[in-house]
């Protein structure tokens, strides 16, 4: 067989199943990449995220942000949208999947050169000497030619053990904005968005369900989403409360 057609075969199967049903798969919808435009829209802002994201799309020429809060409240969604949003290159870098070494190692122009730096789970890297020291490298250049830097994690800058005092004052120069876990009503208005943009009105009846008897964390809500979208796809179903049932029966979590 071709290898062109052994490709269009197995892409085939991927898609349709050896039975020729359909078989959809649903991925986690982190950002819109697909929907952006000139000016990307931030698609996950409950009503008190507007401060936040005045001032991180006003950077100008000031040191940059320091993004804090507790986890699945959005720090990453607002580094990528931010490093997307100006239209050139704007590096977003995870610090908790990357080894120091493999930026050492790299030219620090490359870095200090950029308009908007984006680093995100920087505590990951606290304790880490060679790590603190690329950051307070990287800071202090891109300082220098008046280009920002946004940073994020968990801990408040000046609540994160950091072992180089140097760096240390760096951090805390960033200005800190702190993000709050949202209320069951910003729970519930993010999820809406989310179902939006694939397609599907959540009913109130199915969240609230969610929330009551199964989890109030975000994250661990637009997973399980996802996978029950994926599992009305198969069904060709709308989702409702009974299905919502069948669907936690299924995983033996109901």
């Amino acid at each position: 067989m071709p290898l062109k057609e052994e490709r269009i075969r197995s892409e085939d199967t991927r898609r349709f199943g050896d039975a020729g049903t359909v078989t959809p798969v649903a991925e986690q919808l982190l950002l819109p990449l697909g929907q952006l435009g000139a000016t990307p829209i931030w698609p996950f802002l409950p009503l008190d995220r507007q401060e936040v994201l005045a001032v991180l799309s006003d950077l100008g020429d000031s040191e940059g942000v320091f993004l804090h809060g507790p986890a699945a409240v959005g720090k990453t969604h607002l580094l990528q949208w931010l490093a997307l949003a100006r239209g050139s290159w704007h590096p977003y870098l995870d610090c908790a999947e990357l080894v120091p070494e493999s930026l050492c190692a790299t030219a620090e122009e490359r870095w200090c050169g950029a308009p908007l730096l984006c680093l995100d789970n920087v505590s990951a890297w606290a304790g880490d000497r060679q790590a603190e020291s690329w950051l307070y490298r990287i800071y202090n250049g891109r300082r220098e030619s008046g280009r920002p830097t946004v940073m994020a994690a968990r801990q408040a800058p000046a609540e994160i053990a950091w072992s180089l005092p140097d760096w240390a004052s760096r951090a805390t120069a960033l200005i800190p904005l702190a993000l709050r876990a949202p209320d069951e009503a910003g729970v519930l208005a993010i999820l809406q968005q989310l179902g939006a943009r694939q397609g599907l009105v959540w009913p109130d009846a199915v969240l609230q369900y969610l929330l009551r008897h199964q989890t109030r964390e975000l994250g661990e809500l637009q997973a399980l989403l996802d996978d029950f979208a994926a599992w009305l796809w198969q069904r060709h179903g709308r989702p409702s409360l009974a299905r919502l049932r069948m669907f936690l029966a299924s995983r033996g979590s109901a």
